[in-house]
């Protein structure tokens, strides 16, 4: 329309910072706005993420030969497996989703 002002110029990307913060708890990385505000910048905690070590996950599998040697190959194969691996992650993302409930 005639009227119409765009407001999209005035928009501005978030810039969280780097995620390099690791919880003392269980080591998972953080921003550091994610952390406890009593906890302190040298012993952080971000209770959410592991509600202080009592959520544990299982360790994953090694992968199978096939696909360590995908992952490791410097031929065209490796390369164009390497190449496209975020679109292979992204289609088999929540094909194989299982948790077990504890309570």
């Amino acid at each position: 329309p005639a009227a119409y002002i765009s407001q999209l110029c005035l928009l501005r990307p978030l810039e969280l910072g780097r995620m390099n913060k690791d919880c003392s708890s269980c080591h998972v990385l953080h921003w550091i706005d994610e952390r406890q505000e009593s906890s302190s910048l040298r012993n952080l905690c971000c209770v959410p993420c592991c509600k202080r070590e009592s959520v544990q996950l299982q360790f994953l599998p090694d992968p199978s030969e096939y696909l360590k040697g995908l992952l490791t190959r410097t031929d065209a194969q490796g390369r164009y497996f390497k190449d496209n691996l975020r679109q292979y992650n992204t289609t088999f993302a929540f094909t194989s989703l299982s948790c077990d409930t504890v309570s």
